[in-house]
């Protein structure tokens, strides 16, 4: 059976064809539209965080979304025997609103969060490892930082440019101080690597700040 089609329609197939290459390419390539995409697609559609429950641990994989506070506040109400939250990949926070609370709720419950010697966590992720009470690492986990972006007087700047009684480094640096007893590793962060970037902290500067509590060596 042949299937004949109209010109009006090949001539939307090929916009629509050109269309997604277009957009897969900026998806790959283009930063803002990546992160445009992931926040709107995980904020907004599905969520990307999973957990599993294994005994008195909570593991956590993915990037923490708007979703993330109420699955995570969920689980912990059906399982009251959680101690510790194990995170495992935890690359970022697409919505910093929904994470710093978050964090502060696992504090306010006196759990604790610990790596494994494969885990690895940067950004916002970092942030959330903060808000145990106690903070094991296992040695080889890896922990990541950098700066971000807000507006200056001439456009986006990088937040190290941006000065400190701005209020926009307000809700970053009360969360760090909530968390850790101080602002200095908000302010060590924002130096550490551009936003665009990443820096792996040292196990010298790991401890320096109070990030782990612990570290297991192999």
């Amino acid at each position: 059976m042949k299937i004949f089609i109209g010109l009006k329609t090949k001539i939307f197939i090929g916009i629509l064809v050109l269309f997604i290459g277009s957009f897969s390419i900026a998806y790959r390539y283009n930063r803002t539209v990546h992160i445009i995409t992931l926040v709107l697609v995980h904020n907004y559609i599905y969520p990307s965080t999973k957990f599993r429950v294994d005994g008195n641990k909570l593991y956590m994989t993915g990037l923490i979304s708007h979703f993330t506070p109420g699955q995570l506040k969920k689980i912990i109400n059906e399982n009251p025997e959680i101690k510790t939250i194990v995170l495992e990949h935890i690359n970022g926070s697409l919505d910093d609103d929904s994470n710093f609370p978050m964090g502060k709720y696992v504090r306010e419950k006196g759990l604790n969060t610990y790596l494994k010697s494969d885990s690895k966590v940067s950004s916002g992720g970092t942030d959330f490892f903060l808000s145990g009470v106690t903070r094991t690492m296992e040695e080889g986990a890896y922990i990541g930082v950098h700066s971000w972006e807000g507006m200056g007087e001439g456009g986006i700047v990088e937040a190290k440019d941006i000065p400190k009684e701005d209020p926009q480094h307000r809700a970053n640096a009360e969360y760090v101080n909530d968390m850790l007893g101080s602002e200095d590793f908000y302010w060590y962060t924002i130096y550490a690597a551009p936003a665009d970037g990443m820096h792996q902290m040292t196990e010298d500067e790991i401890l320096k700040y109070e990030v782990a509590t612990k570290i297991i060596k192999n």
